[in-house]
């Protein structure tokens, strides 16, 4: 499984939280859209709008945040052997609603360097 995002990404920090609670294995790959960083062609052949967040597995590719949630659970269930798949939805739905409420800027600037913290916090004035 691969992992197409920015790290400072809301939606990024989202995913990445769902496969380590479920300590899903998977390759990270960053990727700055700004400065066109690690934007490849192969990346391109998979996702032509050049959109993060990605989320490969084989031959799927997923791009919604939340499709990307619901299947980490679904892999999690079937790995685990759950009996019941249908019944953990709810908790999921949830999951994501109260994640949805989160101020992103406690958990993005928290890794900004100051300089850029503090520019970003002012609302773009020195």
């Amino acid at each position: 499984m691969q992992l197409y995002h920015h790290p400072y990404s809301w939606d990024s920090q989202r995913v990445r939280l769902a496969l380590e609670e479920k300590g899903i294995d998977y390759t990270s790959f960053h990727v700055n859209p700004v400065a066109g960083k690690n934007m490849y062609a192969s990346f391109f052949r998979m996702n032509r709008s050049a959109k993060l967040l990605v989320f490969q597995n084989g031959h799927r590719i997923i791009y919604n945040t939340i499709e990307i949630i619901r299947y980490v659970e679904r892999i999690w269930l079937v790995s685990s052997g759950e009996e019941n798949i249908a019944s953990s939805g709810g908790e999921v739905a949830a999951w994501m609603h109260r994640i949805k409420q989160w101020n992103p800027k406690f958990f993005t600037l928290s890794h900004i360097p100051k300089r850029h913290r503090d520019y970003s916090l002012n609302g773009g004035s020195c």
